[in-house]
């Protein structure tokens, strides 16, 4: 019997009920309207051999479900007391409880192997098209670096080219990390400065004088020698 079959008949709610009078915690008064719909189930329903019932609670099952007889009525049919079919029919309601709650709980352990079998494949279907758009990203990744060195390096080389550096110079340049933020200076020729200048001059002054005088000198002995 699948559950789908069984709701049509029996809901969880009427399974309560029958748990609770097969525990003795309810009167028998209180499931008397389900006994019908339980005696066309075993009757009509079932696979024989799915549940086995005594005579007594086969007859009782009749009686109370199909004739609608009391139990006061069965008791005269059965020449038994009251209190001795009663334990009979809970015992025969304690197996139908217990094979109504297989179904329903078998019915719910299958859904929720599935549910769990699809969350695993949908969550091992996630974790691959994570892996695939990692390694897209990285590949894209490693494309525009490589781009970007290039383009890198083409503006350098043009940088040299444009402003003339020497080759030592160049070759300082093309040291250069690109990915080093460090700012180099590059030293070039520059102008003197106008201080500098006057001191060139000054220097170039003194010279001539201190020459002249020692030709001056020089001079002078040599006439001394003469006269």
């Amino acid at each position: 019997m699948t559950k789908e079959l069984l709701e049509q008949h029996i809901t969880v709610f009427d399974l309560k009920r029958l748990e609770s009078y097969a525990r003795n915690l309810v009167d028998f008064h209180l499931i008397m309207d389900l006994v019908p719909t339980i005696a066309k189930l075993h009757f009509l329903v079932l696979p024989q051999g799915v549940l086995t019932l005594s005579y007594v609670q086969a007859a009782l099952l009749v009686g109370m479900g199909l004739q609608f007889k009391t139990i006061d009525q069965m008791t005269e049919d059965l020449k038994l007391q009251a209190n001795q079919l009663l334990p009979v029919f809970n015992k025969a309601i304690r197996k139908f409880a217990k094979l109504f709650k297989e179904v329903f709980e078998h019915e719910i352990a299958t859904q929720m192997q599935s549910e769990v079998k699809g969350a695993a494949a949908e969550i091992a279907k996630n974790k691959e098209a994570a892996s695939l758009i990692k390694e897209s990203l990285n590949e894209e990744l490693g494309g525009a670096d490589n781009a970007l060195a290039a383009e890198l390096k083409a503006e350098k080389t043009d940088f040299i080219k444009k402003h003339g550096i020497r080759k030592n110079q160049a070759a300082l340049i093309e040291g250069i990390s690109l990915k080093d933020s460090t700012v180099v200076s590059i030293p070039r020729g520059r102008k003197p400065s106008d201080d500098e200048d006057d001191s060139i001059e000054k220097l170039e002054h003194k010279m001539r004088s201190s020459t002249d005088k020692k030709k001056g000198g020089k001079g002078s002995k040599e006439k001394g020698q003469f006269n």
